[in-house]
């Protein structure tokens, strides 16, 4: 029960660091981002893909929910702007590519 605490308060970390370099070209690699969670998805270790969809979950949570609720003392700009960053240069460059 503990190593799934550490693990998940981990992977929300993660999450808040790919928010807080959004606009940092060395602070987060989209492309190894996407093979990693491309890796864990597509194991055939339950572990690793469950690894994988927690941690889309706390990327999701860390883009979906009110800046007000952030501990990283960012402007409400700052969140809508790495918001509008991650879906347009990230993420939906990503689900595009996926389906060709």
């Amino acid at each position: 029960r503990a190593s799934k605490l550490i693990r998940t308060e981990m992977l929300r970390a993660c999450a808040k660091l790919l928010k807080r370099s959004i606009f940092d070209g060395k602070a987060c690699d989209a492309d190894m981002l996407d093979q990693t969670v491309h890796f864990l998805l597509t194991n055939e270790d339950p572990q690793l893909q469950a690894i994988a969809c927690e941690f889309i979950e706390a990327i999701a949570h860390e883009f979906a929910t009110s800046w007000r609720s952030s501990n990283l003392g960012i402007s409400f700009d700052f969140h809508v702007r790495a918001r509008h960053s991650f879906e347009f240069l990230l993420l939906i460059p990503k689900l595009i590519n996926h389906k060709h």
